[in-house]
């Protein structure tokens, strides 16, 4: 079992609504409000237990967070507790020139992408969902302008393993602040045996092989790559 970490990195679903179905989904996002979902006043209460643990690491996500009216309001308040979140922005309808701007307003200084291809016929294979290569690289583009630091999330499956080093080139000219790396969770959407692959034994976290970074990544790697397999084994254990 690792060491407790007294400055965690967390993790905050902040809601399941989302408009878009990809197929890597492991957050179960749905078109319909959960009725369990925290109100505003219960989401400033989160950010007040959040902040007494001080991690070093807020990552704020859903489903969509730009569904809640609020989220700009919650920003701000994690902000005034100290806090510097960042945001996981989905590629939908509500993700405009504007909500970037409203979001920075509120003190958003990091934003999160997600990029699952250099192309993309290879990205929206692992989504499912068209447009949302053209629209999330238009965001990250309007984010940069913004100010805002940018990280990318890569999921690695077998359809988009041979195309690192393009994803690499790609997301280069964004400066990125991390890159992060991570692979299947077979948890709502994403247990889809299309991305899963044949079934085969699960090896142990101790039996994970190292990831192994092509040549030319290896200067970007040094600066931001960040390989996210320990909590790839972690989250089922809390969600079941």
């Amino acid at each position: 079992m690792a060491a407790w970490d007294p400055h965690p990195i967390v993790q905050w679903e902040l809601t399941r609504l989302c408009d878009q179905h990809c197929r890597g989904c492991p957050s179960g996002a749905s078109e319909q409000l959960d009725p369990n979902e925290l109100t505003t006043y219960e989401a400033y209460k989160t950010i007040d237990q959040i902040a007494a643990l001080q991690p070093r690491e807020l990552i704020i996500t859903g489903g969509d967070p730009l569904e809640r009216d609020d989220v700009y309001q919650i920003i701000d308040y994690a902000r005034r507790r100290g806090l510097d979140p960042s945001l996981v922005l989905t590629p939908t309808r509500d993700l405009t020139f504007d909500a970037i701007a409203m979001l920075q307003q509120n003190g958003l200084t990091h934003a999160t992408f997600s990029i699952d291809g250099s192309t993309a016929s290879i990205h929206e294979s692992v989504h499912a969902v068209r447009g949302t290569f053209a629209h999330t690289l238009r965001t990250m583009r309007w984010a940069q302008s913004a100010g805002l630091q940018i990280e990318v999330n890569t999921l690695v499956v077998r359809s988009n393993a041979a195309d690192l080093e393009a994803i690499a080139a790609l997301i280069r000219p964004f400066n990125v602040l991390r890159w992060n790396v991570h692979f299947l969770v077979p948890l709502g959407a994403s247990r889809q045996r299309s991305l899963r692959g044949p079934a085969r034994p699960r090896p142990s976290p101790r039996q994970m092989p190292p990831l192994r970074i092509p040549h030319p990544l290896r200067r970007l790697a040094r600066a931001c790559l960040r390989n996210d397999r320990r909590p790839v084994w972690r989250r089922p254990a809390v969600r079941l």
